[in-house]
């Protein structure tokens, strides 16, 4: 997803006043979602953010925190300056305000819409506007119920002499973080009575697990149709594709990988009519790649 600087100061400012995550970090945290941002966000958020806060009594020092420990390493910074502006709307939205070219050339890199409640943007439909959270929430839905999903699948083959390794499984497709919150979360208090007996009893521990992930199987089924209805929402996030130039290609193929992607693998997923030095070279030039041991990324994070 593409955020730009107004969404990113209210969901901070919301962190800070409240003491809990929002519906965007934690999904940003979990890896369910990847979320880029033009460069010059960060530079306006830096800019905004102490005076906002300062104005609603939070503390400066306490947004800063927020900003550098929780959203800071979760963002993608894309530096759009090199990217060719192919699209002439581009050129009207800059006829409007200049400061929303980048995002708005970076929404249009990655055919979706950015969470932003920027007026210029929205009228030129290359922006949520105030329902911006909307889609969030329908990600979170469907993530939610594709974890739980697999979490029963894992258990459920795994059984109990494999739980550490469905563990591992889970790890690898969804994070350290969802591992963590089930061994803070409800599973160990429902197997807590069923430890307590000897390690050798697995017999009983096997049938907690069954109804564990029998109880998690009629949780997903009773939720198709919200998770039906949250695609529908998440739909309205898409722009409309017509003809792809190569760096349209490339962005949005690396924008669904958390890990780098090397030019001969992204060439082979991107058609043959493209030759690996035009891509290469294409790339390079743009400024929105960078090429690391592994590959080619889209942007970079604050550690990289």
């Amino acid at each position: 997803m593409v955020v730009d600087t107004n969404v990113l100061l209210q969901d901070v400012l919301r962190t800070v006043r409240t003491g809990r995550p929002t519906c965007l970090q934690q999904l940003a945290t979990l890896g369910a979602i990847r979320v880029f941002a033009a460069d010059h966000v960060h530079e306006e958020v830096l800019e905004h953010l102490p005076r906002r806060a300062d104005q609603l009594g939070l503390g400066t020092g306490a947004a800063l925190d927020v900003w550098r420990g929780d959203y800071l390493p979760t963002i993608s910074w894309v530096n759009v300056g090199g990217v060719p502006a192919t699209n002439e709307l581009l050129a009207q939205i800059a006829a409007r305000d200049a400061d929303d070219v980048g995002t708005a050339t970076l929404a249009l890199l990655l055919g979706t819409k950015a969470l932003s409640e920027d007026n210029d943007l929205v009228a030129f439909e290359v922006a949520t506007g105030l329902a911006w959270l909307g889609p969030l929430l329908a990600v979170r839905t469907q993530s939610s119920n594709e974890m739980l999903g697999m979490l029963s699948v894992e258990l459920a083959l795994a059984g109990i002499e494999g739980l550490a390794y469905a563990l591992k499984q889970i790890d690898r497709r969804f994070g350290v973080a969802l591992v963590l919150l089930l061994a803070l979360g409800s599973i160990p208090f429902a197997l807590r009575p069923t430890l307590a007996h000897k390690v050798d009893d697995r017999l009983q521990l096997g049938r907690k697990v069954t109804d564990i992930t029998t109880g998690i199987w009629a949780f997903v089924e009773s939720r198709v149709d919200e998770y039906s209805s949250a695609s529908a929402i998440a739909e309205v996030l898409h722009l409309p594709r017509g003809e792809l130039t190569l760096l349209q290609m490339a962005g949005r193929r690396l924008a669904t990988s958390f890990e780098p992607i090397g030019a001969a693998a992204l060439l082979d997923e991107l058609g043959p009519s493209i030759e690996l030095p035009s891509l290469e070279s294409a790339l390079t030039l743009s400024g929105a790649f960078v090429k690391t041991p592994q590959g080619w990324q889209l942007g970079r994070t604050a550690q990289s």
